[in-house]
Protein backbone atom coordinates (compact mmCIF):
# COMPACT_ATOMS: atom_id res chain seq x y z
CA UNK A 1 0.00 0.00 0.00
CA UNK A 2 1.43 3.35 -0.69
CA UNK A 3 2.23 5.61 2.02
CA UNK A 4 -0.31 7.89 2.96
CA UNK A 5 2.04 11.01 2.12
CA UNK A 6 2.57 9.92 -1.14
CA UNK A 7 -0.85 9.34 -2.60
CA UNK A 8 -1.23 12.99 -1.68
CA UNK A 9 0.87 14.39 -3.74
CA UNK A 10 -0.77 13.12 -6.92
CA UNK A 11 -4.54 13.23 -5.81
CA UNK A 12 -5.88 16.47 -7.47
CA UNK A 13 -3.62 15.34 -10.58
CA UNK A 14 -5.63 11.94 -10.56
CA UNK A 15 -8.45 13.54 -10.15
CA UNK A 16 -8.11 15.48 -13.59
CA UNK A 17 -6.26 12.75 -15.25
CA UNK A 18 -9.15 10.44 -14.50
CA UNK A 19 -11.71 12.40 -16.76
CA UNK A 20 -9.77 12.46 -19.80
CA UNK A 21 -8.78 8.71 -20.32
CA UNK A 22 -11.13 5.89 -19.82
CA UNK A 23 -11.03 2.66 -19.38
CA UNK A 24 -11.32 0.32 -23.10
CA UNK A 25 -14.55 -1.20 -23.71
CA UNK A 26 -13.33 -4.89 -22.79
CA UNK A 27 -11.87 -3.18 -19.31
CA UNK A 28 -15.51 -1.97 -18.52
CA UNK A 29 -16.87 -4.80 -19.15
CA UNK A 30 -15.05 -6.88 -16.79
CA UNK A 31 -14.57 -4.33 -13.83
CA UNK A 32 -18.42 -4.35 -13.76
CA UNK A 33 -18.19 -7.74 -12.58
CA UNK A 34 -15.62 -7.11 -10.26
CA UNK A 35 -15.65 -3.79 -7.64
CA UNK A 36 -15.56 -1.53 -11.02
CA UNK A 37 -16.86 1.47 -8.51
CA UNK A 38 -13.34 1.11 -6.82
CA UNK A 39 -11.45 1.19 -9.80
CA UNK A 40 -10.51 4.61 -11.71
CA UNK A 41 -8.43 4.85 -14.94
CA UNK A 42 -5.15 7.62 -15.79
CA UNK A 43 -5.36 5.84 -19.06
CA UNK A 44 -2.47 3.14 -18.72
CA UNK A 45 -4.40 0.43 -19.83
CA UNK A 46 -3.82 2.31 -23.49
CA UNK A 47 -3.27 0.16 -26.28
CA UNK A 48 -1.54 0.25 -29.13
CA UNK A 49 -2.04 -0.35 -32.51
CA UNK A 50 -0.16 -1.97 -35.87
CA UNK A 51 1.86 -0.38 -38.16
CA UNK A 52 -1.22 0.50 -40.04
CA UNK A 53 -2.88 1.97 -37.42
CA UNK A 54 -6.02 -0.51 -37.70
CA UNK A 55 -5.69 -3.23 -35.01
CA UNK A 56 -4.22 -4.20 -31.95
CA UNK A 57 -2.29 -7.11 -30.71
CA UNK A 58 -1.20 -8.74 -27.42
CA UNK A 59 2.39 -10.32 -27.53
CA UNK A 60 5.06 -12.22 -25.36
CA UNK A 61 2.79 -15.82 -25.95
CA UNK A 62 0.23 -14.14 -22.98
CA UNK A 63 -3.11 -14.04 -24.43
CA UNK A 64 -3.64 -13.04 -27.91
CA UNK A 65 -6.43 -10.41 -28.67
CA UNK A 66 -6.99 -8.60 -31.75
CA UNK A 67 -9.87 -5.82 -32.39
CA UNK A 68 -10.40 -2.73 -34.04
CA UNK A 69 -8.30 0.54 -33.14
CA UNK A 70 -10.97 1.59 -30.81
CA UNK A 71 -9.83 -0.31 -27.99
CA UNK A 72 -12.87 -2.78 -27.83
CA UNK A 73 -12.07 -5.61 -28.20
CA UNK A 74 -12.36 -9.11 -26.30
CA UNK A 75 -9.57 -9.98 -23.60
CA UNK A 76 -7.83 -13.13 -23.81
CA UNK A 77 -8.79 -15.48 -21.13
CA UNK A 78 -5.76 -15.50 -19.16
CA UNK A 79 -5.78 -11.35 -19.16
CA UNK A 80 -9.44 -11.37 -18.39
CA UNK A 81 -8.89 -13.66 -15.42
CA UNK A 82 -5.65 -11.62 -14.56
CA UNK A 83 -7.66 -8.33 -14.63
CA UNK A 84 -10.59 -9.69 -11.96
CA UNK A 85 -8.05 -10.65 -9.69
CA UNK A 86 -6.04 -7.42 -9.78
CA UNK A 87 -9.63 -5.78 -9.26
CA UNK A 88 -10.35 -7.94 -6.22
CA UNK A 89 -7.04 -7.54 -4.77
CA UNK A 90 -7.90 -3.99 -3.36
CA UNK A 91 -8.71 -0.99 -4.00
CA UNK A 92 -6.52 0.38 -6.89
CA UNK A 93 -7.09 3.36 -8.53
CA UNK A 94 -6.30 2.23 -11.86
CA UNK A 95 -5.98 -1.53 -13.47
CA UNK A 96 -5.13 -1.55 -17.13
CA UNK A 97 -5.61 -4.40 -19.35
CA UNK A 98 -2.01 -6.30 -19.11
CA UNK A 99 -2.56 -7.72 -22.55
CA UNK A 100 -2.16 -4.75 -24.52
CA UNK A 101 1.33 -3.48 -25.03
CA UNK A 102 1.60 0.56 -25.73
CA UNK A 103 4.32 2.10 -28.55
CA UNK A 104 3.81 5.89 -27.50
CA UNK A 105 6.90 7.39 -27.18
CA UNK A 106 5.61 10.34 -25.01
CA UNK A 107 5.80 7.82 -21.93
CA UNK A 108 9.26 7.06 -22.09
CA UNK A 109 11.79 9.59 -20.54
CA UNK A 110 13.22 11.95 -22.85
CA UNK A 111 16.47 10.85 -22.72
CA UNK A 112 15.83 7.71 -23.93
CA UNK A 113 13.12 8.86 -26.43
CA UNK A 114 15.24 11.12 -27.95
CA UNK A 115 17.94 7.71 -28.53
CA UNK A 116 14.49 5.83 -29.55
CA UNK A 117 13.87 8.18 -32.09
CA UNK A 118 17.78 8.28 -33.60
CA UNK A 119 17.49 4.41 -33.79
CA UNK A 120 14.16 4.58 -35.81
CA UNK A 121 15.65 7.25 -38.28
CA UNK A 122 18.79 4.57 -38.68
CA UNK A 123 16.87 2.01 -39.54
CA UNK A 124 14.95 3.79 -41.99
CA UNK A 125 18.41 5.16 -43.75
CA UNK A 126 19.84 1.57 -43.59
CA UNK A 127 17.00 -0.12 -44.79
CA UNK A 128 16.71 -2.65 -41.88
CA UNK A 129 13.09 -3.88 -41.29
CA UNK A 130 12.92 -3.27 -37.71
CA UNK A 131 9.62 -1.64 -35.85
CA UNK A 132 8.93 -0.43 -32.32
CA UNK A 133 7.27 -3.79 -30.32
CA UNK A 134 6.68 -2.08 -27.26
CA UNK A 135 8.20 1.12 -25.43
CA UNK A 136 6.41 1.80 -21.81
CA UNK A 137 5.04 -1.45 -20.18
CA UNK A 138 2.72 -1.14 -16.94
CA UNK A 139 3.58 -2.63 -13.81
CA UNK A 140 0.27 -4.32 -14.32
CA UNK A 141 1.05 -5.92 -17.39
CA UNK A 142 4.46 -6.74 -16.20
CA UNK A 143 3.27 -8.64 -13.48
CA UNK A 144 0.53 -11.13 -15.66
CA UNK A 145 3.55 -11.69 -18.14
CA UNK A 146 5.69 -12.77 -15.12
CA UNK A 147 3.21 -15.18 -13.75
CA UNK A 148 3.16 -17.03 -17.66
CA UNK A 149 4.90 -20.15 -17.31
CA UNK A 150 4.73 -20.05 -13.36
CA UNK A 151 2.13 -21.32 -11.39
CA UNK A 152 -1.58 -20.03 -10.98
CA UNK A 153 -0.35 -18.16 -14.34
CA UNK A 154 -1.56 -20.44 -16.94
CA UNK A 155 -0.15 -22.68 -19.43
CA UNK A 156 2.62 -21.71 -21.60
CA UNK A 157 6.57 -20.48 -21.37
CA UNK A 158 8.17 -18.27 -18.93
CA UNK A 159 8.37 -15.12 -20.82
CA UNK A 160 10.15 -12.71 -18.78
CA UNK A 161 12.53 -13.00 -15.20
CA UNK A 162 11.52 -9.31 -14.15
CA UNK A 163 8.57 -9.14 -11.82
CA UNK A 164 6.56 -5.65 -11.62
CA UNK A 165 9.32 -2.82 -11.33
CA UNK A 166 12.22 -5.05 -12.17
CA UNK A 167 12.23 -3.78 -15.87
CA UNK A 168 13.37 -1.02 -17.12
CA UNK A 169 10.04 -0.95 -19.28
CA UNK A 170 8.14 0.27 -16.03
CA UNK A 171 9.97 3.61 -16.27
CA UNK A 172 10.02 4.18 -19.65
CA UNK A 173 14.02 3.22 -19.97
CA UNK A 174 13.74 0.43 -22.24
CA UNK A 175 12.08 -0.68 -25.69
CA UNK A 176 12.04 -3.62 -27.71
CA UNK A 177 12.46 -4.01 -31.47
CA UNK A 178 11.31 -6.79 -33.72
CA UNK A 179 11.62 -7.64 -37.20
CA UNK A 180 8.53 -6.44 -39.43
CA UNK A 181 8.35 -8.79 -42.30
CA UNK A 182 6.08 -8.91 -44.95
CA UNK A 183 3.72 -7.79 -42.82
CA UNK A 184 4.41 -9.67 -40.15
CA UNK A 185 6.41 -9.84 -36.81
CA UNK A 186 9.29 -11.65 -36.76
CA UNK A 187 12.08 -12.69 -33.98
CA UNK A 188 13.76 -14.76 -36.53
CA UNK A 189 17.42 -15.22 -36.38
CA UNK A 190 18.30 -17.68 -39.16
CA UNK A 191 20.40 -16.51 -42.50
CA UNK A 192 20.14 -12.88 -43.36
CA UNK A 193 18.44 -11.86 -39.83
CA UNK A 194 21.44 -12.81 -37.61
CA UNK A 195 23.16 -9.32 -39.25
CA UNK A 196 20.47 -7.27 -38.70
CA UNK A 197 19.82 -8.37 -34.58
CA UNK A 198 23.83 -7.46 -34.91
CA UNK A 199 23.00 -4.09 -36.62
CA UNK A 200 20.14 -3.39 -34.04
CA UNK A 201 22.86 -3.64 -30.76
CA UNK A 202 25.57 -1.57 -32.51
CA UNK A 203 23.01 1.18 -33.54
CA UNK A 204 21.87 0.81 -30.20
CA UNK A 205 25.59 0.65 -28.51
CA UNK A 206 25.71 4.29 -30.81
CA UNK A 207 23.13 6.14 -28.89
CA UNK A 208 23.66 5.13 -25.82
CA UNK A 209 21.31 2.14 -25.11
CA UNK A 210 22.69 -1.34 -24.06
CA UNK A 211 21.28 -4.97 -24.37
CA UNK A 212 20.41 -8.08 -22.36
CA UNK A 213 22.58 -11.14 -23.13
CA UNK A 214 18.92 -12.90 -22.64
CA UNK A 215 16.35 -11.07 -24.70
CA UNK A 216 17.71 -9.79 -28.54
CA UNK A 217 15.11 -7.13 -28.99
CA UNK A 218 15.33 -5.05 -25.76
CA UNK A 219 18.07 -2.38 -25.51
CA UNK A 220 17.87 0.10 -22.50
CA UNK A 221 19.30 3.11 -21.71
CA UNK A 222 22.95 2.57 -20.40
CA UNK A 223 24.46 3.28 -17.14
CA UNK A 224 21.66 2.57 -14.70
CA UNK A 225 20.82 0.48 -12.53
CA UNK A 226 17.36 -1.62 -11.66
CA UNK A 227 18.46 -0.78 -7.76
CA UNK A 228 18.61 3.02 -8.29
CA UNK A 229 15.27 3.07 -10.11
CA UNK A 230 13.47 1.31 -7.82
CA UNK A 231 14.88 3.75 -4.76
CA UNK A 232 13.79 6.74 -6.72
CA UNK A 233 16.76 7.78 -8.77
CA UNK A 234 16.16 8.41 -12.18
CA UNK A 235 17.81 10.04 -14.90
CA UNK A 236 17.78 14.18 -14.89
CA UNK A 237 16.56 16.10 -17.59
CA UNK A 238 13.15 14.55 -17.47
CA UNK A 239 9.52 16.25 -18.72
CA UNK A 240 5.99 16.39 -17.80
CA UNK A 241 5.13 13.81 -20.33
CA UNK A 242 7.32 11.40 -18.86
CA UNK A 243 7.07 12.26 -14.88
CA UNK A 244 3.02 12.32 -15.37
CA UNK A 245 2.68 8.59 -17.00
CA UNK A 246 5.58 7.02 -14.01
CA UNK A 247 3.46 9.18 -11.48
CA UNK A 248 0.43 7.50 -12.31
CA UNK A 249 1.55 3.97 -12.67
CA UNK A 250 3.01 4.30 -9.30
CA UNK A 251 -0.18 5.65 -7.64
CA UNK A 252 -2.27 2.92 -9.91
CA UNK A 253 -0.01 0.20 -8.41
CA UNK A 254 -1.14 -1.82 -5.26
CA UNK A 255 0.67 -5.16 -5.43
CA UNK A 256 4.30 -6.66 -4.62
CA UNK A 257 7.13 -5.77 -5.26
CA UNK A 258 5.91 -2.14 -3.99
CA UNK A 259 6.39 1.05 -6.13
CA UNK A 260 8.94 3.27 -6.22
CA UNK A 261 9.34 6.63 -4.40
CA UNK A 262 9.14 9.86 -6.41
CA UNK A 263 9.44 13.08 -5.21
CA UNK A 264 6.79 15.77 -6.27
CA UNK A 265 8.03 18.61 -8.02
CA UNK A 266 5.09 20.63 -7.44
CA UNK A 267 5.95 24.10 -5.06
CA UNK A 268 5.08 23.68 -1.53
CA UNK A 269 1.77 25.23 -0.62
CA UNK A 270 2.24 28.83 1.19
CA UNK A 271 0.63 28.51 4.56
CA UNK A 272 -3.09 29.80 5.31
CA UNK A 273 -3.29 32.94 6.19
CA UNK A 274 -5.47 33.60 9.59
Amino acid sequence: MMPKRHRHWFSDRFVHTSRIHELSTAQNFFLSQKRRAAVGSVGFGMVSSDDSGNSVTSEDNGGSVTSGGGGGGVMSGGASNFLLQAAAAGPALSVPDPSMRRTDLMALHPVFRDAVNQLLEAFQKEGLPFRLFEAFRSPVRQAWLYSQGRPGGGSGPIVTHAEAWQSYHQYGLAADFVLWINGQWSWSTLGVNAGRWERLHKLGAKFGLETLNFETPHLQLAGLKIAGLQEGTFPSDSDTSWRDNLEGAIISWNGEPAAPQMVSVRPLLPEPTK
